[in-house]
């Protein structure tokens, strides 16, 4: 839990200062770059610190945070801010980003050692340390990171930003856009740091728990995706009645639908068969562990259960395959069909 609540305090800093969507974004939307001095500042202050404590990670977690943190930034700050305002796909893309893949990216770097270790230290003891140590802090980010509710927190957060009302309010009142970024962000980063802990069992959540909340997540998406790639009427008129940047509004909602259905989709599947494979290198390291004489015996059957994971993973691979194949093949029938 440290690793969350270090990138989580930086992170508020950066999302709360979230600046609205910006009108007439697609006239000039190449130009349309927010930079808020906070949002700026903030960045360069969270990366500063990773830079600190970077010799904590190895080199693809340092690519995983910075991508992660870089993905967050552009989506915030960049012209895709702005034409969010135009249009449903372009917000859907948006959102997946700072839902769902910058959290995973970050999540899977696992920033909590550079991230302490980059602190001065005055403010490691002074401000980082008094926070991490309270209990009731410990104990809320102890119940917020339980498969179950990390998985409820999420779906919540997906379903209620798609309401049509709360979207239209979000797209004339800032303040309240502000709020849906930062529960969004909370609530992925939540999610994923859950899913990706890098603590084993009984210190971490059990992998079998990981891949179920994953499941559960996957199963929500599904339909809700289906339902908007394919639905017949138009539910959000608030990005306008007529044209949204080059397309009518049905097939602009449509194709945010396909973006939350075929790649979030494909991005949960990913996770599975991610928290899968650590399953089994963790099963391995036990069997190794076992045949040296360093466990119980009640360990030896993690080499059957390894095998049998990795074929739970081949089976969720085609299924994704074949969801992914179904998606495209649905939407360009749709696209010929309008």
């Amino acid at each position: 839990m440290p690793q969350l609540l270090t990138f989580l305090l930086a992170a508020c800093g950066v999302v709360s200062a979230a600046h609205a969507h910006s009108g007439g974004a697609a006239a000039g939307w190449w130009s349309s770059w927010t930079l808020t001095p906070f949002i700026v500042l903030s960045t360069v202050l969270v990366l500063w610190l990773y830079a600190r404590g970077a010799a904590q990670a190895s080199p693809w977690q340092r690519l995983g945070f910075v991508a992660g943190s870089a993905l967050l930034f552009l989506a915030l700050q960049s012209p895709l801010d702005a034409l969010a305002n135009e249009s449903f796909a372009v917000h859907q893309l948006q959102h997946l980003v700072i839902h769902a893949l910058a959290p995973m990216l970050i999540a899977l770097s696992a920033p909590a050692a550079p991230l302490i270790a980059g602190m001065p230290d005055g403010l490691r003891r002074r401000l980082y340390a008094p926070i991490a140590s309270s209990r009731p802090v410990r104990t809320t980010f102890a119940l917020l990171s339980t498969p179950a509710v990390a998985a409820a927190h999420f779906v919540a957060a997906m379903l209620f930003w798609l309401l049509p009302a709360v979207q239209e309010r979000a797209l004339s009142d800032s303040l309240f856009h502000n709020v849906m970024h930062f529960s969004m962000l909370a609530a992925g980063l939540l999610f994923y740091f859950c899913v990706f802990d890098p603590r084993s069992p009984p210190a971490g959540s059990g992998y079998g728990a990981r891949v179920f909340a994953l499941l559960a997540v996957l199963f929500v998406n599904i339909p809700l995706g289906a339902y908007l790639s394919y639905k017949e009427t138009v539910l959000y008129p608030a990005y306008g009645a007529v044209e949204r940047l080059g397309l009518a509004p049905l097939i602009d909602e449509r194709v945010g639908g396909l973006m939350q259905y075929v790649p979030g989709s494909m991005m949960f599947v990913l996770a599975v068969l991610l928290v899968l494979a650590g399953w089994r290198r963790r099963e391995t390291r036990i069997e190794g562990w076992r045949r040296r004489g360093l466990v119980r015996r009640e360990l030896e059957e993690t080499g059957d259960l390894a095998r049998r994971n990795a074929r739970l993973g081949l089976t969720l691979a085609g299924v994704c395959a074949f969801m992914f194949a179904a998606a495209i093949v649905g939407g360009i029938l749709a696209h010929r069909a309008h």
